[in-house]
């Protein structure tokens, strides 16, 4: 599967939870468990950005060819260091 695959199958899964929210906004659900689902679709939001920003980076850095070895090994496990913080 690729990473937009990936990226495209979190996303649906967040949109899920956010109608979920909206039907417990209009259930009058209480404000503790509303929140819980606020912040777990705020965390996969997240981790789906920070996941894109770092499969781009890596785009980037396989593309440049005149980049010193040493320098783009380092990029490259930032970029992977990046993908792991999210």
């Amino acid at each position: 599967m690729s990473n937009n695959e990936d990226l495209i199958l979190r996303l649906r899964r967040i949109e899920g939870q956010v109608r979920g929210i909206q039907k417990m906004i209009e259930e009058e659900r209480e404000c503790e468990s509303v929140l819980q689902q606020v912040s777990a679709a705020r965390s996969g939001l997240y981790r789906v950005g920070i996941s894109y920003v770092s499969a781009n980076l890596r785009q980037c850095v396989d593309s440049m060819s005149n980049c010193p070895p040493d320098v783009m090994e380092k990029v490259k496990k930032l970029a992977k260091s990046l993908a792991k913080f999210g």
